[in-house]
């Protein structure tokens, strides 16, 4: 009975090294899958959570002007527009960079610029002109010559010839 005791107590000890090899081993593998999931969800999150700088609101389209990264990167092209002409810099406060900005937005009435103009355009200019000039001169020809054969086709009035008499 010694023997048969032996047996059996040494094949629960096996049996519990393997249960607890195999306890350890899930343990890993819940780990490994545990931190993958909170890893992806800290991922998805950041994504999702897209605030922008200025305004902290989550929806619209953002847009990184700058060199700035993670979640101070992002920004409403309006809320950014908006920025530099109340503050007057167009750089970044945090990483000193020049923002980039789309050509959409026009600078103010009393910055603009004459533009330069060559002989070429004043050329063109001059000749869309004479062009121009000639063709509603051509129409004005055309309607005055139909208006005096519209008139010469009616029939005279006795009225009309006593009136040209008496002046």
């Amino acid at each position: 009975m010694h023997s048969t005791h032996d047996d059996v107590h040494g094949a629960s000890e096996d049996e519990v090294s393997s249960a607890r090899s195999l306890e350890r081993e899930n343990k890993n593998q819940l780990l490994a899958i545990t931190a993958r999931y909170v890893s992806d969800l800290n991922q998805s999150s950041s994504i999702e959570r897209r605030a922008c700088r200025i305004c902290q609101s989550e929806s619209g389209e953002m847009v990184r002007p700058c060199g700035c990264t993670g979640t101070m990167g992002d920004i409403h092209e309006m809320c950014l527009s908006r920025w530099v002409a109340m503050s007057n810099k167009d750089q970044c406060e945090i990483c000193q960079e020049k923002y980039a900005r789309s050509g959409r937005t026009m600078k103010p009435f009393k910055k603009w610029e004459c533009p330069r103009i060559g002989s070429e355009e004043i050329f063109s200019f001059i000749l869309i002109l004479a062009l121009t000039y000639s063709i509603a001169y051509m129409l004005y020809l055309c309607d005055e010559r139909q208006f005096l054969e519209r008139m010469s086709t009616l029939p005279v009035r006795s009225d009309d010839i006593g009136r040209v008499c008496k002046c």
